[in-house]
């Protein structure tokens, strides 16, 4: 288990890079460094210049309580900077709760003015190299779709996509520098590197899935078996499930099956029950339940989800002990998902879980 506090007394060193900008052949001089107290407004400064005050992390604009992220157990802040001047952020979170073994680099930020030096490379390979002398079992990162700047650079590093954060940003409420397709909600491509985890051991799948999770494990280079034969299985009457993000900002909520049992379905309609009727969604929710799905439970306990309308939409692997998929129910919600901007590696995972999405029962 990853202790994020005593790898912080050890000390992370920084590192100074020269870069040379790909358009006017300049060349400057960047320190990349672990956050310090006193970085807080530079910080806020970086995400207001590229989001405004849209950015659904708010923590970002508030000084105090990011200054309690960067310095508590759950987060690891970098900065990019330039002389006396915060030019660029990224940010490790370490996630070691409910089974979680994996880091997610994520919230990476470069000053427009500064773009063209390739310095969202260089803080990728800084961060990268802080990650994984952690040992966690996989860094695990969500790219956006509305560019492929970050697809792009997490594959040169070895990163695979394995599936997709659908639905987790609605576009009425997102402001950046990048150009916007008129799509009501976007999602975050998943991208996984494994680390300390080398095998998959055994998952129990549709078969419908078996073609989608041979290619995602063999690009990943690991090990699995796959089970599809529906037998008999004693499953338990209780569910435990774990709300793990609220975001009503974007209308999205995560819910984490803890222990599978008899009653999942109906837990977790009543939790849509909240905010939709389970068929129509003109507020355009998005659900997202993470299950494992190495036990032969999973099979069907799927099939009554998939009867709500939740359908298949990538994996999480080799992200602790348990290997897991992500479901997802989005109701009449139009995804509109050939419109993202994606490497030719995403285009291959964006079109196959097209195919679920619009199998779905709706």
């Amino acid at each position: 288990m990853i202790d994020v506090m005593e790898f912080k007394k050890r000390g992370i060193p920084q590192k100074e890079v020269t870069l040379t900008n790909r358009n006017t052949g300049t060349v400057k001089t960047y320190t990349l460094r672990p956050f310090q107290r006193g970085d807080e407004e530079g910080i806020i400064s970086i995400v207001r210049d590229e989001h405004g005050d849209t950015y659904f992390k708010t923590y970002f604009y508030d000084p105090v309580a990011l200054r309690e992220k960067a310095e508590g157990d759950e987060f690891i802040f970098f900065v990019a900077q330039r002389r006396d001047k915060i030019i660029g952020i990224e940010i490790l979170r370490i996630y070691t709760k409910n089974d979680d073994d994996f880091i997610e680099p994520a919230s990476q930020f470069v000053n427009r003015r500064y773009r063209g030096y390739s310095l969202a490379e260089a803080l990728v390979s800084y961060t990268f190299e802080v990650a994984i002398s952690m040992k966690p079992s996989a860094l695990f990162v969500h790219a956006a779709m509305y560019h492929p700047i970050t697809q792009h650079v997490c594959e040169s590093y070895g990163m695979e996509p394995v599936g997709f954060e659908i639905g987790s940003f609605l576009t009425e409420v997102m402001s950046n520098t990048f150009a916007m397709k008129e799509i009501r909600k976007y999602s975050a491509g998943a991208m996984c590197y494994p680390v300390e985890k080398k095998e998959a051991g055994t998952i129990y799948v549709p078969k419908e899935w078996q073609a989608y999770c041979c290619r995602v494990y063999d690009n990943l280079k690991v090990d699995v078996k796959m089970h599809s034969d529906m037998d008999a299985v004693d499953i338990p009457d209780t569910s435990e499930i774990v709300v793990t993000d609220v975001n009503d900002m974007n209308r999205y909520i995560a819910i984490q099956v803890v222990r599978s049992g008899t009653d999942l379905a109906h837990r977790i309609r009543e939790l849509m029950l909240e905010h939709t009727d389970g068929v129509h969604n003109p507020d355009a929710w998005t659900y997202l339940v993470i299950i494992d799905i190495d036990s032969p439970e999973f099979l069907p306990l799927y099939e009554s989800l998939k009867d709500m309308g939740f359908f298949f939409g990538g994996l999480q692997p080799l992200c602790g002990p348990h290997e897991r998929a992500f479901l997802y129910w989005v109701g009449d919600l139009e995804l509109q998902m050939e419109k993202y901007v994606v490497t030719e590696k995403f285009a291959i995972i964006r079109d196959s879980i097209m195919h679920f999405y619009r199998k779905r029962v709706h």
